[in-house]
């Protein structure tokens, strides 16, 4: 319906792209569409992309200077750990409103098995984040875990103190605050 829409529109033809998750979905999404209701008779002809097309990206100068196919590359062999390290390394150059959507396409598509290889490289502690947008959202990450922990421990956690946890933007005393917070007996020694 779009493709004919924009057709209309543009009075050109145009193509359309499917991103297929599988070989034998590629090969159904090729088959040629007969627009029965179009007088010209146009008859769709749909490029589908699986995961044989899409290239393994394991360079990280490769994926950084290529973001985008980096991200493709992941998502069809998120199986190979060089693919998630470049990957990951080339999630940084990407402009900030991206890069938790790219983060989160990929993980959609990656294997149980993929994804715990995934979630292990960005735990890893030795990761550097590169953009202050990635260290934002990872410090207002911790800042509600260490809430939400002190909270489950029945402990009172008093708007001011909310507050200084949250404005915290360092990683390093967010993950000391992460290990006081099991053993506090009042909040306020959290800050000690």
């Amino acid at each position: 319906m779009h493709v004919c829409t924009l057709r209309a529109q543009l009075r050109r033809p145009v193509k359309l792209l499917v991103l297929c998750p599988d070989e034998r979905t590629a090969a159904w999404a090729c088959t040629p569409i007969e627009i029965e209701d179009d007088p010209n008779g146009m008859v769709l002809r749909p490029w589908a992309l699986g995961p044989n097309h899409i290239p393994v990206v394991e360079d990280w100068e490769q994926a950084r200077s290529s973001p985008e196919l980096a991200v493709l590359s992941a998502s069809a062999h998120g199986d190979n750990e060089a693919v998630l390290k470049a990957v990951q390394y080339a999630l940084d150059t990407v402009p900030e409103d991206r890069s938790l959507i790219y983060n989160d396409y990929i993980v959609s598509k990656l294997s149980s098995a993929a994804q715990k290889t995934w979630e292990a490289l960005m735990a890893t502690g030795t990761y550097e984040w590169q953009t202050d947008f990635a260290r934002k959202h990872i410090a207002e990450g911790e800042a509600e875990a260490i809430i939400l922990f002190l909270e489950a421990r029945g402990l009172k956690v008093e708007a001011e103190q909310q507050k200084r946890i949250r404005e915290c933007t360092d990683l390093d005393l967010l993950s000391e605050w992460v290990r006081r917070a099991a053993t506090v007996r009042e909040v306020e020694e959290l800050f000690a």
